[in-house]
């Protein structure tokens, strides 16, 4: 229900868009003059890990996807030097999520169990990444680049996002007592960080480095925007981060030792749930169990995140008359 609310926004944006293009609205007073302006997006956003399926087409088309559809949104200040850059700068909030049923689809059509799907499917785990971000961005406004051209006045502009962003990240998951039953699928939210579940800092030869939550990206993005006034507009946009670290999911390594866990001083509620979250396969099949050094994700490359967004931002009005046009 969610995915086909958020399909039918955008079309009707898109529709919008291309009819206010059309219409041939041209005014230069719509035109980006050296100003202040103040924005808000409202949106969601996706995770892209260890954790959910490989393929991009399969995260967004699988059957379970709106259930980890989560909020994603901010507040962002942008000034206009010239009408083709503008500069924004802005923090974010929200939560990315993924789950290893959404391999579902894919799982229940193979004959071999050692395939992807199949594999990321019986790992069963899940997360809920909780980020604080901010950002510096520039905005490109390709069409507006001859400052007096025709294009340049059409109320409907698309434009391109990049910049640098730091932000901290708190991955969850779903914790659920082992206690030999298939098919439990409630459980409280705990942090990974704590847990340490695949080792990462633990003395031993062998195991992966410590890593910090606190974490720079960078941001890309497009978008399309629509003045409907010299002052307001509004507008929709995407943007993926590029990040550094390959524990946004909590989720790189191998399955460790649960032996580990105490020696390397966790308490023993953190003991009980470290090997609890460490192997989930259990919950699918009582008999499925992961021997320690087995790959329970992949290092080959870091983790993302992105967002989609509906934004709406007011211009303050300036006396300062455009330079490229004293």
């Amino acid at each position: 229900m969610k995915t086909k609310l958020i399909s039918s926004f955008c079309t009707t944006a898109l529709a919008l868009g291309f009819a206010f293009s059309a219409s041939a609205q041209l005014d230069r007073e719509y035109i980006e003059r050296r100003c202040w302006s103040l924005g808000v997006k409202v949106g969601t956003g996706d995770l892209w890990g260890d954790v959910g399926t490989k393929s991009p087409i399969e995260h967004f088309k699988n059957s379970n996807y709106s259930s980890y559809i989560q909020p994603f949104g901010g507040l962002y200040v942008r000034y206009s030097s010239w009408p083709a850059l503008v500069m924004r700068t802005g923090i974010s909030y929200g939560i990315v999520s993924a789950g290893d049923k959404m391999n579902k689809d894919l799982a229940e059509k193979e004959t071999k169990y050692e395939t992807d799907a199949v594999q990321r499917y019986q790992r069963n785990l899940d997360v809920r990444t909780t980020i604080w971000e901010g950002s510096f961005m520039f905005e490109i406004n390709p069409f507006r680049i001859s400052p007096l051209s025709r294009a340049a006045k059409m109320h409907f502009q698309p434009y391109l996002l990049a910049g640098i962003a730091g932000y901290h990240f708190n991955a969850k998951g779903r914790y659920v007592e082992k206690d030999g039953s298939a098919g439990a699928s409630t459980g409280e939210w705990i942090d990974l960080y704590d847990l340490h579940v695949e080792g990462d800092g633990f003395k031993e030869s062998g195991m992966p480095k410590a890593y910090s939550q606190w974490q720079l990206a960078i941001p890309l993005g497009i978008g399309i925007k629509w003045d409907l006034s010299p002052s307001f507009g509004i507008g929709a946009e995407w943007v993926y981060r590029k990040c550094f670290t390959d524990y946004l999911d909590g989720v790189s390594q191998n399955y460790i030792d649960p032996a580990l866990y105490a020696q390397n001083g966790l308490t023993p509620a953190q003991v009980k749930q470290a090997t609890a979250m460490r192997d989930k396969s259990w919950e699918l099949d009582p008999n499925k169990t992961h021997k320690t050094g087995e790959m329970r994700g992949s290092n080959k490359g870091p983790d993302g995140f992105s967002s989609f967004s509906i934004t709406f931002f007011y211009k303050f009005k300036t006396r300062a008359e455009p330079w490229w046009e004293e």
